[in-house]
């Protein structure tokens, strides 16, 4: 699933095309919808169910929080 969406570590990793009026470099994981709380750098994401994403990371699904 993580391969299918293109998912890296590092967002600085990838080519992100901008978003909802976000600019590519300013999409992670950390302001991302998905994500779910926690404290720490590897948090849980909705969209991987049972594992931890980094917070400095990002996929093709990101989607602007809030």
């Amino acid at each position: 699933m993580a391969k299918s969406l293109r998912y890296v570590e590092d967002a600085t990793k990838a080519t992100r095309p901008p978003r909802e009026g976000v600019p590519g470099e300013q999409q992670f994981c950390h302001n991302c919808k998905f994500l779910q709380a926690g404290e720490g750098e590897w948090r849980p994401c909705s969209i991987f169910g049972g594992k931890l994403v980094n917070v400095n990371g990002w996929c093709s699904s990101w989607l602007k929080a809030g």
